[in-house]
């Protein structure tokens, strides 16, 4: 199985003991042409060792292209020892750091991933936002104007004051061809659409009001109202 490429793991119930992830280093390397990794749901992202271990793992292949570790519920100290390790992936493309935490630091070590890497793909659906870290996202839009698709779904909703803020940025992703929005009010709908119509986007999810039909817009597409 050596020339294996992509790779899926996936936990439906426990997450890996440290036993279990020292068990995953000692063989993961082994796959030397690996080039799509998944690890859904199987490290304790709030423990640092089994942390350091998938860092390990991470750095055992550098030809990656596609990484997602989404479910993992990492901490903010827990990305930024990520990043260490992702930021060393020269041909990384895909990123997916869903359900994790972010806090300013963590999301400028993230900004500088994003920046340094070919990243097109960018997944951070259920994310929790603390200490400024939502802040220092927006920061990080001027610097991802390459980026194709980003995906901020969330089941709960930002505030009108940080989806203003939102908004006033988005326009800075002049490559954006998938966005999904669907972390703000249905109310706040409007806030966000004038700063996209320079955008060149082809797939648009965002919450509306219940009373909201598909909308056709001046942006290059159809709204696809969800509520």
């Amino acid at each position: 199985m050596t020339a294996l490429q992509h790779l899926k793991l996936f936990n439906a119930s426990n997450l890996l003991v440290i036993d279990g992830m020292q068990e995953m280093v000692s063989h993961l390397p082994k796959l030397t042409h690996l080039e799509d990794l998944q690890v859904y749901n199987m490290v304790n992202g709030m423990d640092e060792d089994s942390v350091k271990g998938l860092c390990e793992i991470i750095s055992s292949q550098p030809h990656l292209t596609t990484l997602r570790l989404p479910f993992n519920d990492f901490t903010s100290e827990s990305i930024e020892m990520l990043c260490e390790s992702i930021s060393k992936l020269d041909g990384l493309t895909h990123l997916d750091l869903s359900r994790s935490a972010f806090d300013e630091a963590s999301m400028n070590a993230l900004g500088k991933v994003v920046s340094n890497l070919p990243i097109l793909y960018l997944e951070l659906y259920d994310i929790t936002w603390k200490s400024s870290g939502f802040e220092a996202f927006v920061a990080q839009l001027d610097d991802w104007c390459y980026l194709k698709s980003l995906n901020l779904s969330h089941y709960e909703t930002i505030s009108e004051e940080n989806t203003t803020e939102l908004g006033s940025e988005l326009s800075k992703l002049t490559s954006l061809i998938l966005l999904d929005i669907r972390c703000c009010e249905p109310d706040d709908y409007f806030i966000l659409l004038e700063p996209l119509k320079s955008l060149p986007l082809q797939v648009l999810f965002l919450n509306a009001p219940p009373d909201c039909e598909d909308t056709e817009t001046s942006l290059p597409l159809q709204v696809r109202c969800v509520s």
